[in-house]
C-alpha cells in the first residue's frame, strides 16, 4: 500500500524511474528514519540508486507528515527532488501538491 500510493502521485522523472520496490523502501523510510538521516540503496534489477533523507516531521491538520529529499542516479545522471508526504489514515503515505 506505501509504495502505490507514493507511486501513483510521486510524478516526475524520479517517480517514474522507480519500480514497487523502489516507493516500498521509500514509504519504509518516511515511516522509520529520523530526521536529516539519508537512507540509500541500489537496485539490483535495474542498477538505479536511490537517497532519500527526511528532512523535517511536523503535524498537520491532525496528521503526521514529512519532507524529504529523493536523489536518483540513473545512467551516471543525478536528480534530486524534494518533496512533503502526510500519512493517511491507513498508513498508507501520500504526497501533498
Amino acid at each position: 500500500m506505501i509504495g502505490a500510493v507514493l507511486g501513483a502521485v510521486m510524478g516526475g522523472s524520479i517517480g517514474r524511474s522507480m519500480d514497487e520496490a523502489d516507493l516500498y523502501c521509500t514509504g519504509q523510510t518516511l515511516e522509520h528514519v529520523p530526521d536529516r538521516q539519508p537512507i540509500k540503496w541500489r537496485n539490483p534489477d535495474d542498477n538505479r540508486s536511490y537517497v532519500v533523507t527526511p528532512t523535517k516531521s511536523y503535524l498537520h491538520a491532525g496528521g503526521y507528515c514529512r519532507e524529504y529529499t529523493t536523489k536518483s542516479t540513473i545512467k551516471g545522471t543525478t536528480r534530486q527532488v524534494t518533496n512533503t508526504a502526510c500519512r493517511q489514515n491507513d498508513g498508507a503515505w501520500r504526497i501533498e501538491s
